[in-house]
């Protein structure tokens, strides 16, 4: 999702709601490689709006209907020969370590390795590598609390921060943390906010 992308939606009437619902779904889909599917014995279901709406509780079904339209339109979604919504260049955007793609990544650190710091760092200003920076902050941020965050307040807090201020923070890495881990923190600052009443503990 370029930042174009980004104002593009932030733009329509409910656009921190479809940033956010679209966030949702790449995490809700991280075992199915960005397909809106789940699999019973050899049978293939697709999702429909009905079963999104459940899966992301705090949208409603005009939301979700809607929203799914507007990512067809901007090319961030598509449907399948199965009649399968995916979620376009989802390797892209959260990993896939395939032997091809492993190979790749060694090669690229090698190269990173021979590189000035501010040159290897070059490709996160790459569209790709913002959409990627977000969600991946929020995996990690998932990760690390799982079982502590609440997910309707982190939805909250997600719809009042702008995601291109989520990657102008994480890029300036006030923690200092290493790699992807760097864009945890914003994330954590949002869910957190000034009400310190359940706030959760750092852990980076």
């Amino acid at each position: 999702m370029s930042s174009d992308m980004i104002d593009y939606l932030m733009g329509q009437p409910d656009g921190a709601n479809y940033v956010v619902l679209y966030q949702m779904l790449c995490l809700k889909t991280i075992n199915t490689g960005g397909r809106l599917a789940f699999q019973i014995g050899d049978m293939i279901i697709p999702y429909d709006v009905e079963k999104i709406q459940r899966e992301c509780k705090w949208f409603s079904l005009a939301t979700v209907r809607v929203a799914l339209e507007v990512y067809k339109q901007i090319g961030l979604i598509y449907e399948d020969k199965d009649g399968v919504l995916v979620l376009a260049n989802y390797s892209d955007i959260v990993g896939s370590e395939t032997d091809y793609s492993a190979q790749k990544r060694l090669q690229r650190e090698n190269r990173r390795r021979q590189l000035p710091p501010k040159c290897a760092d070059s490709n996160e200003d790459k569209p790709d590598s913002f959409r990627a920076s977000v969600l991946r902050g929020m995996m990690h941020f998932m990760e690390l609390y799982h079982g502590e965050f609440s997910e309707e307040r982190l939805i909250r807090a997600l719809r009042s921060v702008h995601p291109m201020e989520i990657y102008r923070s994480g890029m300036d890495n006030p923690a200092k943390l290493p790699g992807w881990k760097k864009y945890v923190f914003p994330i954590y600052m949002a869910y957190n906010g000034k009400c310190r009443k359940d706030a959760l503990p750092m852990k980076f």
